[in-house]
C-alpha cells in the first residue's frame, strides 16, 4: 500500500475517533467542543497536506522544465514526464495490459477513447519505423487511436506514413507547448493561491 493511501486511512482514523470523542465529551461538558474542533481543524489540515504534498511536488518539479532537459531524461524518465502532461491535459495513463512499467508506451484514455501512446527520445528525426511500432502498439492494445510524442522532429516519410494511417504526432515543437500550457496553468494558480498583500 503507497504512502499517500495509508496517510489517507490515518486521517480518516483520526477523524472518526476524533468525532466520537467530541460526541461523548459534549454529553459531559459542552464547554470542551471549541478547543477540540480546533484540533480536529488541525488534524485534517494536516491530513489533507501529507496527502496532497507528493502530487504538488511532481507539479513542481515538471514546471519549467526546459527541453535541454527533456533531452537529457533517460526513455524511462521521459515515458513518465509524458505521462504526467497526458495527464494535465486531462487524459487517463496507465501501462499497456501485461506490462509492469510504461517502457516506452503507455495507453491513454478520455471520454471513452484510448489513445497508444510511443514515447520516442532522440536526438535525430523519428523515422517511419516509430510510425509502424505505434500503430502495432494500437492494434496490440485495442486502441482506438494512435499517436507518438518526441522531443525531437519526424522525417517528411514519417509525417506522410501518419497521415495515411492515421496516427497523431507530437514533435518538440509541440511538446514545448504542452509544457508552456503546464507552466502556465501551474504559475498562474500558484499565484492566485498567494495571499495579497
Amino acid at each position: 500500500m503507497g504512502r499517500n493511501n495509508l496517510t489517507g486511512l490515518f486521517t480518516l482514523a483520526g477523524v472518526i475517533a476524533a468525532v466520537i470523542i467530541v460526541s461523548q465529551l459534549s454529553k459531559v461538558n459542552p464547554h470542551v467542543v471549541p478547543p477540540i474542533g480546533l484540533s480536529i481543524g488541525g488534524a485534517l489540515s494536516t491530513g489533507a497536506f501529507l496527502w496532497l504534498y507528493p502530487t504538488w511536488r511532481n507539479l513542481r518539479r515538471f514546471r519549467s522544465l526546459p527541453l535541454y532537459k527533456v533531452d537529457s531524461m533517460s526513455e524511462h524518465a521521459f515515458v513518465h514526464y509524458v505521462a504526467s502532461l497526458l495527464t494535465f491535459n486531462g487524459f487517463e495513463t496507465v501501462a499497456p495490459p501485461g506490462a509492469k512499467t510504461l517502457g516506452d508506451g503507455l495507453i491513454a484514455k478520455k471520454r471513452g477513447g484510448r489513445t497508444a501512446v510511443c514515447c520516442v527520445r532522440s536526438t535525430g528525426n523519428v523515422s517511419q519505423a516509430a510510425i509502424r511500432q505505434a500503430i502495432e502498439y494500437m492494434q496490440r492494445y485495442e486502441c482506438s487511436t494512435s499517436m507518438i510524442v518526441t522531443n525531437s522532429y519526424f522525417t517528411p516519410p514519417a509525417i506522410a506514413l501518419s497521415r495515411s494511417m492515421g496516427c497523431e504526432l507530437v514533435d518538440r515543437t509541440r511538446l514545448a507547448e504542452w509544457i508552456a500550457e503546464f507552466d502556465k496553468y501551474y504559475t498562474s494558480n500558484a499565484r492566485q493561491a498567494r495571499p495579497q498583500i
